[in-house]
């Protein structure tokens, strides 16, 4: 088997997914030759098996409107780079699309489809609720049926809603598969100690990654008004401009408990974020009932086997939790019940059932998935 795996991102989640699936499909025993297409730019070495021909997903301007156009030629000229690079291969291919363009699908799906004949498409559906994306909802879902008309195979983890692009279509073999997990890293030792110096004898609750306003933050703060033996820690940089840092400060000192915020508002090496979740007792995954994608950050922290409270959503992260029995489950708005949680799993000493989870949730297994469904490829 020979696989083309395309990633139009140099950083973040998704990258470093597509590159563990990299990683793992070069040692399966069926597969020949992994072509990884990324962008340009990043610390990644290019090799026969590594593409580095995408357009940068770093703009050098600070000019929001440049970066605006930007983000737009990217969506429009990077199907077209990887267009050519399939039509150079002579041997039958997988291509695994681990991000894809969605606003650009009615131009590239038309040009990919003639592709079918010889090679086949996956998709992973890391996010699978699409029909939210902008310009509009009714453009969404249109684009999300023309790009799913392409595809052999869509892989997606544990849950995948209602959505009408993704009916049956006589083509599309919808798989689950496991996230997979990231393996555990050294701390970075003068955070680890700050934050351990920080401690005292608080214990400490986690919210950790990428700032985001689905993450419920000031719920946090108020449940932390009645826990009075715990420290929030909040780590990781904002992933937008949709939350106001400043505000949630100020929103902690209003409510008397700022000097119990621990504030680590920075892009985290790897090293840095192992440092942070092996200090906290308990790692918060609080989202919004709006919630639908696979929380990343699970995946880093189950080779720490930490307690774990999260929202009970329509998602895959609710999924995986009830199945595996990995912490508690709250409703995702009810301040008395996030309270009730996190007092409960701070006064315990068991973490969840993660010896089972991590025999799942490995790339070997997602690989294997994969492969055994192209029997006939």
């Amino acid at each position: 088997m020979n696989i083309i795996l395309y990633e139009s991102s140099s950083t973040g989640g998704n990258y470093d997914y597509a590159e563990a699936l990299y990683t793992q499909y070069k040692k399966h025993q069926k597969v020949q030759s992994v072509d990884w297409v990324i962008p340009g730019g990043n610390d990644v070495p290019g090799s026969e098996w590594v593409h580095k021909i995408l357009c940068s997903d770093k703009p050098k301007s600070r000019i929001g409107l440049i970066n605006r156009l930007h983000f737009l030629w990217r969506h429009f000229f990077n199907p077209l780079i990887l267009f050519f690079f399939i039509l150079k291969k002579k041997r039958p291919m997988l291509i695994i699309l681990n991000d894809f363009e969605q606003l650009s699908a009615f131009i590239w799906v038309p040009l990919y489809k003639i592709f079918l004949r010889k090679h086949r498409f996956a998709v992973v559906l890391h996010d699978p609720d699409r029909d939210a994306y902008p310009p509009s909802k009714k453009f969404s879902e249109a684009s999300m049926r023309i790009m799913m008309s392409l595809m052999c195979l869509a892989l997606y983890h544990e849950h995948l809603p209602l959505k009408s692009y993704y009916q049956p279509n006589g083509k599309t073999q919808y798989i689950k598969v496991p996230h997979g997990y990231y393996p555990k890293k050294n701390v970075d030792e003068v955070l680890f100690k700050e934050l351990l110096s920080a401690k005292g004898d608080f214990k400490y609750v986690g919210i950790i990654g990428n700032i985001r306003s689905e993450k419920n933050y000031a719920l946090a703060i108020q449940a932390l008004i009645r826990l009075k033996d715990a420290k929030l820690v909040i780590a990781g940089s904002p992933a937008n401009s949709s939350v106001d840092i400043k505000a949630l400060g100020d929103f902690a000192k209003q409510s008397g408990v700022h000097e119990r915020v621990i504030w680590v508002i920075k892009y985290l090496s790897e090293n840095e974020m192992a440092a942070v979740i092996e200090s906290v007792d308990v790692v918060l995954l609080n989202y919004k009932q709006s919630f639908t994608s696979q929380s990343g950050i699970l995946n880093l922290i189950a080779p720490y086997k930490k307690k774990i409270v999260a929202s009970h959503t329509e998602s895959s992260l609710t999924r995986v939790m009830e199945r595996f029995k990995l912490g508690f489950l709250v409703n995702p708005d009810d301040l008395d019940d996030l309270v009730d949680q996190l007092s409960e799993m701070l006064s315990r000493d068991s973490s969840g059932n993660w010896d089972n989870y991590l025999k799942y949730a490995s790339w070997e297994n997602h690989v294997n998935i994969v492969i055994n469904n192209l029997k006939d490829f």
